[in-house]
């Protein structure tokens, strides 16, 4: 009994799985779209259009033509991509493949969201996979999943997986096709996309019954069924139960088989679930033929005819009547094995359907050589050879096509594996780049950081050691003036005093004029004691002393410049550094105004000054 694996295509569903969530009343969206100008009327439209493109393709379109005009208008690029989107969808439902995909892959140039493109992307794979080119289909996968990266679009990335499932299905590989269902199933799982997650499972059965796993294969396909029964899913149930029923046949488990078999068929015709119908009477017409019950094997054999035609599958058709044949031939009715298998080749010739001509071709002729008629017989013999050496060509240039696809796939998936490994590592020089900008930004401001703080602490630094020089300078500004006042304060006080005496001096000298001898002796021992002052000597060293201190080194570098002065010059010099007048200075030295000005002229000519140098002011300035 062949087995039927069937591999459901969650096509529309997947489509629809990005478009509006709550849907409002057609009405209310459509009387607001009467008034409505600009981006909220483009809005509307898009809105019109998730709704559209289920029932009426072609105003989907219409409506989405205008909803790009006014986005394009607009420059509103996500508009834009939403009414590619719609464009795509309507002629995705209608069989435009070619259409669909064009407008899908114009819509991923305008979508802000990753999850959009990796939609679009999806679709554009599924149609190639749907037109056998299975290697587009792959590469488009690969888009999709890139793009599928956000926890919103992991429903993608298990369609994806599904469909890289399925694509290996159909090349027979089924070890590759496994572990694709086991992750969209992990995946669904994770998602909580009960009935996503039972499609898978029901693969992941199938594959294991192509692997000959039957009892595996069963125990998953029961776990779909529990999940599809759940969700009230009747025509996924059905489907289900019939293949459990087929491979609890290929376990010769017959009872089980018949009571799945009957189950599945009951329900699918609740559900008018056509094809698997006629496929559950062909399984259980082979039960009735081991049993013998050829009757009951063609009834249900012409019943499933029947059902076929409903849903135009000439392949299930051909299958049918060959199968009617084969009863008839084993019940040994030829004109009606004759008959039947003339229908199948009918169909099968049609459609080239080669093996089942073949075949068929092989019953014929045990037939005619069974009547003898040997010239029919050699015909058929010709004819199934042909069919065999043209089979034998077939599949060799099937297995050298299928070498080459599984070349270029091969040498596909190298290139993008080394454009993978480029763009990574691409990736991890940005990356590595921008870490050393960042720590090279880092040290910069921190070294900055640490110049500005550095300097502001010198700067803070000069600025105490500034301030303490100035309050050290008018300290000492301060204690120079106190000193040259207190120096200058002693100075007139040597003046007053010497005035005093000079005074004395002279009343003595009037008084000695006019007293006897005796007195005048006295006078003129009073006034050479006048004279001679012995505390006049310790003052002038004294003065000498806090002089040097107030002007230091002043008379070293004057007597350096202008070689050296006698005592008397010196203090000279010094009366006339403290910028003391005349008088002053005549009567601290006890010389006339006269002799002040005779030791002046002496002391500039010996200084070699020119003759209009004021040597007062000179020796002010002189530093």
């Amino acid at each position: 009994m062949p087995v039927r694996v069937y591999f459901p295509i969650l096509l529309l569903a997947i489509c629809m799985s990005n478009t509006f969530g709550q849907k409002r009343e057609y009405d209310i969206v459509l009387k607001e779209m009467q008034a409505a100008t600009g981006h909220e009327k483009a809005k509307l439209l898009i809105e019109l259009c998730s709704q559209d493109v289920y029932n009426d393709q072609k105003l989907t379109i219409q409506r989405a033509r205008q909803a790009y005009t006014i986005n394009e208008e607009l420059n509103n690029k996500v508009g834009m991509g939403w009414s590619l989107r719609y464009m795509g969808l309507s002629h995705h439902f209608t069989g435009n493949l070619d259409s669909a995909r064009i407008y899908y892959d114009r819509s991923t140039q305008y979508y802000d969201k990753p999850k959009d493109k990796g939609w679009a992307y999806y679709n554009i794979a599924s149609i190639f996979e749907k037109q056998a080119k299975l290697d587009s289909a792959l590469f488009y996968l690969d888009l999709a999943e890139a793009f599928s990266t956000s926890e919103d679009a992991r429903n993608q990335i298990g369609a994806s997986k599904m469909m890289r499932g399925n694509i290996h299905a159909v090349q027979g590989d089924w070890n590759a096709a496994l572990p694709y269902f086991l992750q969209a199933r992990n995946i669904f799982d994770d998602v909580v996309d009960l009935l996503r997650m039972a499609d898978a499972i029901t693969e992941i059965g199938n594959v294991n019954a192509k692997l000959e796993n039957y009892e595996t294969s069963i125990e998953y396909l029961k776990e779909a069924a529990e999940i599809y029964l759940s969700e009230n899913d009747n025509y996924y149930y059905s489907q289900v139960l019939s293949y459990i029923g087929s491979y609890y046949y290929e376990l010769n488990e017959r009872d089980s088989a018949i009571i799945y078999l009957n189950k599945a068929f009951g329900i699918s015709k609740e559900v008018n679930h056509t094809y698997i119908s006629g496929n559950i009477l062909l399984d259980l017409s082979d039960i009735d033929i081991d049993d013998g019950l050829y009757d009951e094997a063609r009834t249900k054999i012409e019943e499933a005819i029947n059902y076929f035609n409903i849903t135009e599958d000439q392949h299930a058709i051909a299958m049918a009547y060959k199968q009617l044949g084969d009863i008839e031939h084993v019940a040994n009715q030829n004109n009606s094995a004759k008959r039947a298998y003339a229908q199948a080749l009918g169909i099968s010739e049609k459609i080239d359907l080669h093996a089942i001509s073949e075949s068929i071709y092989s019953k014929l002729k045990g037939i005619y050589k069974k009547e003898e008629n040997y010239t029919l017989a050699f015909d058929n013999f010709e004819k199934e050879v042909s069919l065999k050496d043209s089979l034998s060509s077939l599949e060799a240039q099937k297995n050298m096509q299928d070498l080459l696809v599984q070349y270029e796939t091969e040498k596909k998936e190298k290139e993008l594996i080394i454009a993978k490994a480029e763009s990574d590592k691409r990736a991890a020089n940005i990356k590595l780049l921008i870490a050393g900008l960042v720590t090279l930004c880092i040290c910069g401001i921190c070294t900055i950081f640490s110049i500005i703080q550095n300097r502001k602490k010198k700067l803070a630094i000069l600025q105490k050691d500034k301030f303490e020089l100035i309050q050290k300078r008018q300290l000492a500004e301060k204690e120079l003036e106190f000193k040259q006042k207190e120096l200058a304060a002693k100075v007139l006080q040597l003046a007053s005093k010497n005035e005093f005496l000079q005074d004395l001096e002279l009343e003595v000298n009037q008084l000695k004029s006019n007293l006897d001898s005796r007195v005048n002796v006295a006078s003129e021992r009073i006034s050479r004691m006048i004279q001679y002052d012995n505390a006049e000597v310790e003052m002038w060293e004294q003065f000498s002393k806090e002089f040097s201190s107030i002007h230091s080194d002043f008379l070293q570098k004057l007597s350096a410049d202008y070689g050296s002065f006698t005592k008397s010059e010196v203090r000279l010099i010094s009366l006339l550094k403290m910028n003391l007048s005349s008088k002053d200075i005549a009567n601290i030295l006890r010389i006339s105004t006269d002799g002040i000005k005779k030791a002046r002229y002496r002391l500039r000519k010996k200084m070699k000054l020119d003759s209009n140098i004021n040597l007062q002011g000179f020796l002010l300035s002189y530093h």
